[in-house]
């Protein structure tokens, strides 16, 4: 077709010719206003897709090492708890003094001291110990299993400054018949006098 000889005045051309421009304005009109949202939206949604997949695979592979990490968690409040019991809660004077002063009635000790000792408190940022002077009168094999008793609890203890002599009265209490009937035959004569520091430790909170 020649478009030379096209007549744009003729009525019939000037209808095809609006139909031609009205189709290439629509074409453009469906191209701004709804594909191209689409294709908006298309690249919103990939963007949030590869978001939410690397947060997912996070996710699964904290989830993998979950049993793992609580077994850890686990095994190191066992053990803090099981430090922590090795301390005093706090310098508790009474109660230490009373559980030596048990098991010293356990092991036949008739004379026993306990006697704090605070102005040799011993001062740190995280642990204070507080020191006691003992003073025990028996038999070596009492003063012994005392001694290892003590330094076998299931707290922080030390002993200092151990003196072991033998008990001043002891000539003028083998010539006692009285004293002597008295002890029972499975304990010791009180032969010997100890002296010794104990410390003990807690933490400052």
């Amino acid at each position: 077709m020649d478009l030379r000889n096209i007549d744009l005045n003729d009525p019939v051309v000037k209808r095809v010719v609006l139909i031609i421009f009205a189709g290439i304005g629509g074409a453009f009109l469906l191209s701004w206003f709804a594909i191209k949202p689409l294709y908006g939206e298309i690249e919103s949604l990939e963007s949030e897709y590869a978001g939410k997949r690397d947060r997912l695979t996070e996710i699964r592979q904290v989830t993998t090492n979950l049993a793992s990490l609580e077994e850890s968690v686990r095994d190191i409040e066992r053990r803090r708890d099981s430090l922590q019991n090795m301390f005093f809660e706090s310098a508790n004077v009474p109660d230490l003094i009373g559980t030596l002063a048990k098991m010293a009635v356990e092991e036949g000790f008739l004379t026993s001291s306990f006697k704090p000792l605070p102005n040799q408190t011993i001062s740190h940022e995280y642990y204070s110990g507080m020191v006691y002077e003992v003073v025990l009168r028996g038999g070596y094999h009492e003063i012994g299993r005392f001694i290892e008793k003590i330094l076998g609890m299931d707290l922080i203890i030390n002993i200092s400054d151990l003196n072991l002599r033998t008990e001043p009265s002891l000539v003028s209490k083998l010539n006692n018949r009285d004293y002597m009937d008295s002890r029972q035959k499975n304990r010791s004569i009180e032969s010997v006098l100890a002296e010794f520091k104990l410390v003990t430790y807690s933490i400052n909170r």
